[in-house]
């Protein structure tokens, strides 16, 4: 949360436009199957959609701040965060686990 809170840093030299969107979802999915694999053994899908809501008011509540900090909400980061929190879910939950 601190780091998705801190001002905007300086633009890399080298900028690539869907590079931001990866960083969401590459930290959300580690996020999510975290979560994931600390929740008690539910049904899969009540598992899945704890991970989902958790997700959604943990990436909400931050693109919320961020216009306190500096830097400007943005829906498709809180897109590629929900993305990435089911992956990571997803991988956890059926690959992981599973394994």
């Amino acid at each position: 949360m601190v780091l998705s809170l801190l001002p905007k840093l300086p633009d890399p030299v080298i900028k690539l436009s869907w590079i931001d969107k990866l960083e969401h979802f590459a930290a959300y999915a580690v996020f999510s199957a975290s979560l994931y694999s600390i929740l008690p053994e539910w049904k899969q899908r009540s598992r899945l959609f704890t991970v989902f809501i958790v997700s959604l008011f943990y990436g909400g509540i931050i693109e919320y701040l961020q216009q306190f900090t500096g830097r400007t909400p943005d829906l498709f980061d809180l897109a590629a965060d929900l993305t990435g929190a089911a992956a990571g879910s997803a991988v956890y939950g059926f690959f992981i686990k599973r394994g």
